[in-house]
C-alpha cells in the first residue's frame, strides 16, 4: 500500500502542460531536406545545451526489422556534430550562414 500511496502523492503535485506548436509543420521541415524527427532532436539538444551548458543524455530507438521479431536497439542522439552545431549556435560571433553548415 505503501507505494500507492506515494505514487498517489507524488501525481497529485505534478502539472503537465502540452502546447501545441502550430506555427509550421513537418512539410516546412522537409522543405529543407531534414527530418522531422531529427529536427526535434536537435532542438531538444540546443534547448539543453543552452540551459545546461551540456548535452543532453539522450537516446532514440533505431528499429532492426531485417531482425526475428523485429528487434529495437538504441541510438545515441548526440553526437560531436551535434555538439558543435549547439555551441555554433549559441555563439554570437559565429555567423549564421556557417551554423547551416554544420548540420
Amino acid at each position: 500500500m505503501h507505494t500507492e500511496e506515494t505514487f498517489i502523492k507524488q501525481a497529485s503535485d505534478l502539472e503537465l502542460i502540452c502546447p501545441s506548436f502550430t506555427d509550421y509543420g513537418k512539410k516546412f521541415i522537409r522543405s529543407f531536406k531534414l527530418h522531422p524527427d531529427s529536427y526535434v532532436q536537435n532542438a531538444v539538444q540546443l534547448a539543453y545545451f543552452r540551459l545546461h551548458g551540456k548535452p543532453a543524455p539522450t537516446h532514440e530507438p533505431a528499429t532492426l526489422r531485417q531482425y526475428y521479431h523485429g528487434r529495437t536497439e538504441t541510438v545515441r542522439a548526440c553526437t560531436m556534430e551535434v555538439v558543435n552545431w549547439c555551441k555554433a549556435m549559441l555563439d554570437n560571433t559565429v555567423p549564421v550562414c556557417c551554423c547551416s553548415l554544420l548540420d
